[in-house]
């Protein structure tokens, strides 16, 4: 779907640390390396929100879900297996080194698992989770064409038009439903 050079300058920048932007299921997105502190400071603060709130971790494959998480029970374990690869975030237990500006200071990480062929193939392109949040401002509308995505950010761009849904999102720490 990306041509090579695309997606090669797109790693490259989340490699140095840059804030980056790419299509999600519904919206367009930030994404940064979930290791590099400072680029999370920057995602943040481009966001213009409270550190506590946190970020989406978006995952390939179940190991990198479990490098993030601590044991996964049984009913998370069934909730995963009804939810994806899919549109659904999961909140669990984090491990104790994920950075705060990840859990927004508590003790959870939200993980989503993307079935979209294009968020596979960047990710895989990345190699490894990659933190996303939509690209408006906090509370602001979000973005849905590539047309409104801003130039001077590298970017990643689809020509149709995404629906605008936002993920489900599901508390596996207290077995319930956030956003359905």
């Amino acid at each position: 779907m990306w041509d090579t050079e695309q997606l090669d300058r797109w790693v490259k920048a989340l490699k140095e640390g840059q804030v980056v932007a790419a299509p999600a299921e519904g919206v367009y997105g930030y994404c940064v390396d979930p290791t590099n502190e400072k680029a999370l400071e920057r995602l943040a603060e481009k966001k213009d929100r409270f550190t506590s709130k946190g970020f989406i971790v978006l995952v390939r494959n179940f190991a990198e879900m479990k490098e993030m998480t601590r044991l996964i029970t049984e009913s998370e374990k069934e909730i995963i297996s009804h939810s994806w690869p899919g549109h659904t975030t999961i909140i669990f237990l984090a491990k104790s080194n994920t950075s705060k500006l990840i859990t927004g200071g508590r003790d959870t990480i939200a993980l989503r698992m993307p079935s979209e062929p294009y968020m596979k193939e960047y990710l895989n392109a990345w190699g490894g989770p990659l933190v996303s949040t939509s690209l408006n401002i906090s509370g602001g509308r979000p973005i849905t064409e590539a047309e409104k995505v801003p130039e001077n950010i590298i970017s990643l761009r689809l020509t149709d038009k995404l629906s605008g849904k936002e993920s489900k999102i599901y508390d596996a720490s207290n077995y319930s439903w956030i956003r359905r």
